[in-house]
């Protein structure tokens, strides 16, 4: 399947019960699997997941992000492929495809960082970080509906099937297209190699409920990156102000509306509530998530994998704190107290990053390029080429 976000528990779980007013039917799955189990299951992925993030920025700035994000992709596609074979044939494997699956996948979401140092000039980094990084929730608000047909018509196996088959293909595109910096593109300009390579300085070297709130960080995402750049460029907001305000905005906002959302009694306003909820989330994008950038572009995709294999913790934690909280799934106090837990925790970070974090670039991760390597490649093509690339 794509790369995968890691979604807080309570978050997802949510979805699942927004008709809170509504009696829950238990259904007979295809495994006979426990509580403790279906906990395990879900937070497998994390448990591999968590270990790689590190090693994701640094093979990313060792052997180049194209490679270093592709073949991982390529890998998790083949164990999509494997999990239904995995999972019928014992639980253990399918454990194990999860945890490797995860693995891979810390690798490539680190690795993917480190593209923003050599291709993003540095007043666009907010908007196209915020374009790239909404393709998760597009990702997410397409699969669930197309699962739900799939499974319907043909079966859930069909599901990781379909998706590991275009997955596949996706990746060997990537590899095969995509390069590490704009003078090693085949299919750029002179033009526009200068043109980002004077913006930057330049271096050498990161269904329909459920569906609904993803894809509306599809249009929140680019929007706040817009805004965001707008502000910076007319002054409204300095560098280092820019990513707090949104990530306030991604966090502490965010947990308003979910968690007034738990005190709804009609059912379509708490749906509401939690799309709003939801759909701020794309403002991480343009805030926190495009910090790394700022400080450090040379080294992006280091300070993500260390900064993501941290906050990765909940995901593995979160579904089996969501087991011990909420014990009856038809217990409306016990999903508020699950809210006001991730309300939290989304408080205390939002606010301790407002205080402490920076956007300032510092002067280790600066790096004198030697003259020999600033003159442009005279073999790309020109701005009027017409190649047919």
């Amino acid at each position: 399947m794509t790369i995968e976000e890691p979604l807080k528990s309570s978050e997802s779980l949510a979805f699942s019960h927004v008709e809170v007013n509504s009696s829950i039917k238990k259904t007979e799955g295809s495994f006979d699997w426990s509580s403790d189990q279906e906990g395990l299951f879900l937070g497998a992925y994390f448990y591999g997941y968590v270990c790689t993030n590190i090693m994701g920025g640094w093979l990313g700035n060792k052997f180049g992000f194209p490679i270093v994000f592709g073949l991982p992709v390529f890998i998790s596609a083949l164990l999509s492929i494997a999990t239904p074979i995995a999972a019928y044939t014992s639980f253990p494997l399918v454990i194990a495809c999860r945890v490797l699956m995860g693995l891979v996948q810390g690798v490539a979401v680190s690795a993917y960082q480190c593209c923003w140092s050599s291709w993003a000039p540095p007043l666009e980094r907010s908007i196209l970080n915020s374009i790239a990084m909404v393709g998760v929730p597009f990702g997410v608000g397409f699969v669930y509906p197309f699962a739900g047909y799939v499974s319907d018509t043909l079966d859930w196996e069909a599901v990781f099937y379909i998706l590991g088959g275009v997955t596949i293909g996706w990746s060997v595109v990537w590899i095969l297209i995509v390069s590490d910096s704009p003078r090693t593109n085949r299919c750029i300009t002179a033009a526009e190699v200068a043109y980002i390579e004077n913006s930057i300085g330049f271096t050498v070297e990161s269904g329909a409920v459920l569906a609904a709130p993803y894809i509306a960080q599809v249009g929140v995402g680019p929007f706040a990156g817009y805004i965001t750049d707008a502000a910076r460029q007319r002054k409204w907001m300095s560098t280092s102000v820019a990513p707090k305000v949104n990530t306030i905005i991604a966090l502490s906002f965010r947990n308003v509306f979910t968690i007034i959302a738990c005190y709804c009694t009609d059912s379509t306003t708490a749906i509401v509530l939690f799309g709003i909820g939801v759909s701020l989330r794309a403002f991480t994008y343009s805030g926190h998530l495009s910090n790394f950038v700022d400080i450090a572009p040379m080294y992006a995709g280091v300070i993500f994998g260390i900064s993501n294999t941290i906050s990765s913790i909940p995901g593995f934690l979160g579904p089996l704190t969501a087991g011990l909280v909420i014990t009856d799934k038809t217990s409306i106090s016990q999903w508020q107290t699950m809210f006001w837990i991730n309300g939290a925790f989304g408080f205390f970070g939002s606010i301790f990053f407002f205080c402490f974090g920076s956007g300032v670039e510092r002067n280790w991760a600066k790096r004198e390029v030697p003259e020999e390597e600033t003159e442009i490649n005279p073999n790309l093509k020109s701005a009027h080429s017409d190649d047919g690339c």
